[in-house]
């Protein structure tokens, strides 16, 4: 058995519930060795062997798969994408979905788009745009039924930011680490107005017990709620 391969992440895959199909597996080992060949020559992420670039990013954006969803949730923004990460990932686990992923870095949209056609997915959309500028998205204002980030800002900019990009009834997934409690105090009361009432808190173990990652959900209101 490959220890580089998938095995190494296996066991927190198998203990969460989550299990790949064999085009899933294909789809995913070769994104992860798309991103070592491009990695060698432009800097994509942190990670530069085949292991820790499963235990510290594929892992942790697999986990979003245990986090419970309604079904109309469907649109999906990957704000801030990088290397792809999590877009990538939920376009090949869900076909069904349609993931745009925003990024303003020239070499990281070249490879989510390379990366994009060389897996096969259809249902994928990178564009080379600041989401924070409101007059680049255009179109997109107001419609995705979902925004994910990933290492991408505080949740006080996220909560502010998803509030132009959600459609009304749309979720923020923020994906935190420890700190997700100290950005939690730091938002301004006026950020929350635009959602409901509380938020949805999923954590989960990775590798190791000490490691832990965290999901934040906030709904925005629906438009009677709003208007009320």
């Amino acid at each position: 058995m490959n220890p580089d391969g998938l095995e190494a992440i296996a066991p927190v895959l198998n203990a969460s519930g989550i299990r790949l199909e064999p085009l899933q597996r294909q789809r995913i080992l070769a994104y992860v060795g798309l991103l070592l060949q491009w990695n060698r020559r432009i800097n994509l992420t942190g990670a530069r062997d085949r292991a820790s670039l499963l235990r510290r990013h594929i892992l942790d954006c697999l986990m979003l798969e245990t986090v419970p969803r309604a079904d109309a949730l469907r649109s999906w923004l990957d704000a801030g994408s990088g290397a792809g990460l999590p877009g990538l990932l939920i376009a090949i686990m869900h076909p069904d979905y349609r993931v745009t992923a925003m990024e303003t870095v020239a070499k990281k949209v070249t490879f989510q788009q390379f990366a994009a056609q060389t897996l096969g997915l259809s249902n994928y959309t990178v564009l080379r745009r600041d989401v924070y500028r409101p007059e680049e998205p255009g179109e997109a204002l107001g419609t995705f039924d979902v925004l994910v980030a990933r290492a991408f800002a505080k949740l006080a900019p996220l909560l502010l930011l998803a509030t132009r990009l959600l459609r009304p009834g749309g979720e923020l997934w923020a994906m935190k680490g420890a700190r997700w409690a100290e950005e939690l105090q730091r938002v301004p009361p006026e950020y929350l107005r635009p959602y409901e009432d509380g938020y949805r808190r999923i954590t989960y173990r990775l590798a190791s017990a000490a490691e832990e990652g965290v999901v934040l959900i906030y709904r925005k209101r629906d438009a009677a709620a709003t208007e009320a």
